[in-house]
């Protein structure tokens, strides 16, 4: 057995350069073949479980500041006047998404949450995703509104009914 193992080492030896192209070869190979499986599942898995995937879009404004490029899908509150004058666009239009992380306290509780959205009030209404408690054609009319998901509310509430609880942001601004 040992004999053959050094004979096998000996002729890959020999051929070094073969070996080494063709080992490159497979390497790259197989990481082409795993970055294009990644890309066409996420491409496939996206926006899939929306009822309006077909005509649901996405704006993003890019930006250039001292070199430094941004891209957003955060665009100012007067863009949905100027873009419904110009434009046929649908019943539900998001013109707000920003996303924050944010120190959050309920009662003596204190809690850090990363990636929190800022939506506006059609946000519901273009995702059409059922809420567990709740009504999602008017939970967020309130500027004050907040839709928690599951997870996160019986972190905040435990046992509590969260509909009408109260809840602080660090940017002191109180929210229900």
């Amino acid at each position: 057995m040992l004999l053959l193992i050094k004979i096998a080492l000996r002729s890959l030896f020999k051929a070094r350069n073969f070996v080494f192209l063709n080992v490159f070869g497979l390497s790259i190979t197989i990481t082409a073949i795993f970055i294009i499986y990644s890309y066409l599942s996420s491409e496939k898995q996206a926006d899939f479980n929306f009822a309006n995937k077909d005509t649901t879009y996405r704006i993003v404004r890019h930006s250039e500041k001292s070199n430094l490029r941004t891209s957003s899908s955060y665009l100012p509150a007067p863009f949905r006047t100027i873009i419904s004058g110009n434009l046929d666009l649908p019943e539900h239009l998001i013109t707000r998404v920003f996303q924050d992380d944010e120190l959050i306290s309920y009662k003596d509780k204190v809690f850090f949450e990363s990636n929190v959205l800022y939506v506006d009030e059609n946000f519901l209404g273009v995702l059409e995703q059922p809420l567990r408690l709740g009504d999602s054609s008017s939970a967020l009319d309130a500027p004050d509104a907040v839709v928690l998901s599951e997870k996160v509310a019986k972190k905040y509430f435990a046992d509590e009914q969260p509909i009408g609880q109260t809840i602080e942001t660090r940017s002191i601004m109180t929210q229900k």
